[in-house]
C-alpha cells in the first residue's frame, strides 16, 4: 500500500516561527495606499466630498406597450388547475412527454375525476392485463 504525502508536514516544525512585536509593525502609509489606488484606477468607497449630494430629478414613467410575441417560440402548455387529494402517495414521478400525451392524460384524469396518480395505476393495470392476455 502506498503512502500519501502529508500536505503539511512542513508546517509542523513552527520553531522558526515568532510573531512580530509591536514595535516591528510595518503600517503602510495611507498617502501610499491613495497613490497607488489611483494609478491602478480602484473606485474608492467614500462618497465624493467634491461635490454635494443633489437629489436626482425624479421623472415618471411612460406606459410602455407590450412586447410583441415572437412567432418563432413555442407556445407554453396550459395550466391545469391544480387539485389535492388526500391519497397517501408521496413520491414524485417525472417523465418527458409530448404536450399532446400529457393533455390527453390531463384530460382523461378531469374526466374521470380521479387523481393523476390514481389514473398512471389503473392504466399501469389495464396495460399489464392486456400484456398477459396475449401470452
Amino acid at each position: 500500500m502506498s503512502t500519501r504525502i502529508d500536505p503539511a508536514a512542513a508546517l509542523k516544525d513552527l520553531g522558526d516561527f515568532a510573531p512580530r512585536s509591536a514595535g516591528q509593525r510595518r503600517d503602510v502609509p495611507p498617502e501610499m495606499i491613495e497613490s497607488l489606488a489611483q494609478t491602478e484606477n480602484f473606485p474608492s468607497r467614500r462618497p465624493n466630498q467634491n461635490t454635494s449630494p443633489e437629489p436626482k430629478p425624479t421623472t415618471a414613467l411612460a406606459p410602455t406597450k407590450p412586447a410583441p410575441k415572437s412567432t418563432e417560440r413555442p407556445q407554453d402548455p396550459p395550466r391545469h388547475t391544480p387539485r389535492r387529494y388526500r391519497t397517501g402517495r408521496n413520491q414524485q414521478f417525472n417523465i418527458k412527454a409530448t404536450s399532446e400525451t400529457i393533455e390527453l392524460f390531463h384530460a382523461t384524469a378531469d374526466d374521470m375525476e380521479i387523481p393523476r396518480g390514481e389514473l398512471l395505476r389503473q392504466a399501469l393495470d389495464a396495460f399489464l392485463r392486456e400484456r398477459a392476455g396475449r401470452k
